[in-house]
């Protein structure tokens, strides 16, 4: 079994209702649902900007908490996906600036140049180095995002994404995540659609801060009585979310019956 590296049950407060789900090493989930139904606050409770009303999540084990706020930030990228900081600098500038202040300016030169380069190695932005963030195209801009939070080597990325975000850059976004997993981190990234998601894609579904489904799209399918992936968002309007919700935990999909 993977290791669970994020651990989150019945986390209520800011718009969610009971949501539970967990991230192992090396495994992408993909966020879906319409427009507000609570992926951004589900992110922002994962990565301890805001904390639950209600629930509890846990890294590695610990209580989130009572952690740190460094050690979350180091372990948990959060990025989302609007534009840097400092558009007139050069991109490998910028990322300099920013390695130094997340290492509270103590860390030596070259192991903040190491891991910028390592950064920009990730994202395939090496070569984009010397350009303005403002001159970057969208596709690039949203990579240089994320190597902002890669700076850290987390263990978990969790990544946001706009209402608004185009075919091109959930695309984008889609194949940055599943390098990620790949490389071993435990990813969480909301997308806005179902395009460019495969049957065998790990998916958890928010509708109105309920939690409908978490599992592979293909099943997603097989549970809503759908035919086609374009057609869960608008089916999701035809029920009531608890409904949902309720009909998900008391099928054999649901995935938290287990004791933590």
């Amino acid at each position: 079994m993977s290791l669970r590296l994020l651990d989150a049950r019945d986390l209520q407060g800011d718009g969610l209702h009971g949501v539970s789900i967990s991230l192992a090493a090396g495994e992408l989930c993909l966020l879906l649902g319409p427009p507000k139904s609570g992926k951004s606050a589900l992110l922002r409770q994962l990565a301890g900007v805001v904390v639950p009303a209600q629930g509890r999540v846990r890294l590695e084990g610990e209580d989130l908490d009572g952690l740190e706020v460094d050690r979350v930030a180091r372990q948990v990228g959060f990025a989302v996906v609007e534009p840097l900081l400092h558009p007139p600098l050069r991109l490998r500038s910028a990322l300099l600036h920013a390695a130094h202040l997340r290492s509270g300016g103590s860390a030596p030169q070259a192991r903040v140049q190491q891991a910028v380069e390592r950064a920009l190695d990730r994202v395939g932005l090496r070569e984009r180095g010397g350009t303005r963030v403002r001159g970057l195209s969208p596709p690039e801009a949203l990579r240089a995002r994320l190597a902002l939070e890669l700076l850290t080597e987390p263990k978990v990325l969790l990544v946001d994404a706009p209402p608004a975000l185009s075919p091109a850059l959930q695309s984008e976004a889609l194949e940055l995540g599943r390098a990620e997993a790949a490389a071993g981190r435990a990813v969480l990234a909301a997308v806005t659609s179902s395009a460019g998601l495969l049957a065998e894609d790990r998916i958890a579904v928010l509708a109105d801060g309920h939690l409908v489904w978490d599992g592979p799209l293909g099943n997603a399918l097989t549970h809503f009585d759908l035919s086609a992936p374009d057609q869960l968002l608008p089916a999701l309007r035809k029920d009531e979310p608890r409904e949902w919700a309720q009909r998900y935990r008391a099928s054999s999909w649901q995935r938290f019956g287990e004791a933590v």
